[in-house]
């Protein structure tokens, strides 16, 4: 049971959906009605829970959790040592406690406890269990079977660190016109970057084979990226490997290239003093057309299209079209 619990956490270190089958795994295994996980910097936050009511975290996070006997005396302890607070915390001090009253009690009676306290990368975190008082309280034994855990727990926490490090730099990479998304082999999205009301990776009429080069990017029928074209937008789907127990994921980018030429060439604009006309040919340049249909396209003469391209190479002290869309395309 142990093990398949630490195949739990470490799938929960790569997937935050994981976390409530992870809860309950370890509520079971510890035959505990309450699971209460958080981070206690930065602000602190809830991580994952069993057994408790999502509507009362608020509360404890910014009223109970002072008040918590229970995180106080744990908090004492020495930091990544498992420990039952059994006599630590006495049923009479715990019977005073706010928190006790209007927190543990409300959400399962728990009158017995058993925790330990995290160090992963910059964060402090906990990890408690709780019981009622009819279940009687946690051994010493159970404790040291806690601390078993404690490696797997505090690579669990830096994990996702990371992983929500690496998905700031990809935010920050990816233009406002690429929504990205990272999907598993049934096509659960786990992470997003992009606009919110996105309808999703595999929504358009390229949907489905969307949908299939995820599946063969994962399963390792192919390890390269497939592409596809949506109207104004390009797809992209690449495989994202797994091994060593780690699942394999793909990552699909949509970019809207349309929308991302209109905002370079409205840089450009703003940059270099083009004209509302400069502007619309700067667009069509940069996705791709010649001067002969962007002039057919906008009803005028090849001859006015060229004017405006001499125009706008002078204001930006290019000599060559080539190198003029190179200019914007950095904007």
């Amino acid at each position: 049971m142990q093990q398949s619990l630490v195949g739990l956490m470490y799938e929960a270190g790569l997937d935050a959906g994981a976390f409530p089958v992870l809860a309950e795994g370890l509520a079971n295994h510890f035959r505990s009605g309450g699971l209460f996980s958080q981070q206690l910097t930065h602000g602190g936050d809830v991580v994952m829970t069993s057994g408790f009511n999502p509507a009362s975290y608020h509360d404890y996070l910014t009223h109970y959790r002072d008040h918590d006997p229970w995180l106080k005396a744990g908090m004492r302890q020495p930091v990544n040592h498992a420990v039952s607070l059994e006599g630590i915390v006495t049923q009479q001090d715990l019977s005073r406690s706010e928190a006790f009253a209007d927190f543990f009690r409300a959400n399962g009676n728990f009158a017995h406890c058993m925790g330990v306290a995290l160090e992963a990368g910059s964060n402090l975190y906990t990890v408690s269990f709780q019981r009622e008082m009819r279940d009687g309280g946690y051994s010493a034994d159970e404790a040291e079977a806690l601390q078993q855990l404690v490696p797997h727990f505090r690579r669990v926490f830096r994990t996702r660190e990371l992983v929500s490090l690496q998905a700031g730099v990809i935010g920050r990479m990816a233009g406002e016109e690429e929504t990205i998304w990272v999907v598993d082999a049934r096509g659960t999205v786990h992470w997003r970057h992009g606009a919110a009301g996105d309808a999703g990776p595999f929504a358009g009429p390229t949907g489905q084979q969307v949908r299939k080069a995820a599946r063969d990017a994962i399963d390792g029928t192919t390890s390269i990226a497939t592409a596809f074209d949506q109207g104004g937008h390009a797809i992209r789907v690449s495989p994202v490997a797994g091994g060593n127990g780690v699942p394999a994921y793909a990552l699909i980018q949509r970019v809207d290239h349309a929308g991302r030429a209109r905002r370079q060439a409205r840089a450009a604009r703003e940059s270099y003093g083009l004209t509302a006309s400069e502007e619309a040919l700067a667009v069509s340049l940069l996705l791709g057309r010649t001067l002969q249909e962007h002039a057919a396209l906008r009803g005028n003469q090849t001859s006015t299209a060229q004017s405006h391209l001499k125009n706008m190479l002078s204001k930006t002290g290019t000599s060559r079209q080539a190198a003029f869309v190179l200019l914007l395309s950095r904007l």
